[in-house]
């Protein structure tokens, strides 16, 4: 570029909060937790798409947060039993300049990268929404989101959109 800025090769371009879905039970206006509430979060990452025209990989993490008044695993208890359930879902377009990458910079970039730039966004949303609702700060547990994309993404190819 003749003005000396430089330009990334890689780019993440937007996300979008695809899915958001609040449900309660038993609730109890003004319930302050209590020392016996449990709260369980159930992570996903989706497989990884590239698509061939736009250069562009879409990624997408889900997250289910469910409190308990007693312990889940315990009492065999399932997240639709639980008192509170919020379940949220985003994905992120990240657009590339040349074709698709290397294979050895992909298995590290977008298994395990793009699921780690998503999920702040996520957990941020998630946040938010309990606080509006009138839960005061949750603080939803830091996640170690590049061993979590390696491993639910290990025998996953990456799924080519021809679009």
């Amino acid at each position: 570029m003749a003005d000396g800025s430089v330009e990334s090769a890689f780019k993440f371009v937007a996300y979008n909060i695809h899915h958001a879905s609040l449900r309660m039970s038993q609730v109890e206006i003004g319930r302050q937790s209590r020392e016996s509430d449990v709260w369980q979060v159930k992570l996903g990452i989706a497989v990884p798409e590239y698509h061939v025209k736009r250069k562009a990989y879409v990624s997408a993490v889900s997250c289910g947060l469910f409190l308990f008044d007693k312990d889940p695993e315990k009492e065999g208890l399932l997240p639709e039993q639980a008192i509170v359930g919020l379940e949220m879902a985003i994905a992120g377009i990240f657009e590339v300049q040349a074709d698709r990458l290397e294979k050895r910079t992909e298995e590290q970039l977008v298994r395990a990268q793009l699921p780690a730039l998503l999920f702040p966004y996520l957990r941020g949303a998630m946040t938010s929404l309990l606080a509006n609702a009138g839960f005061g700060s949750v603080i939803i547990p830091l996640i170690n989101m590049n061993e979590a994309g390696k491993t639910a993404l290990q025998d996953k190819e990456i799924l080519i959109v021809d679009d």
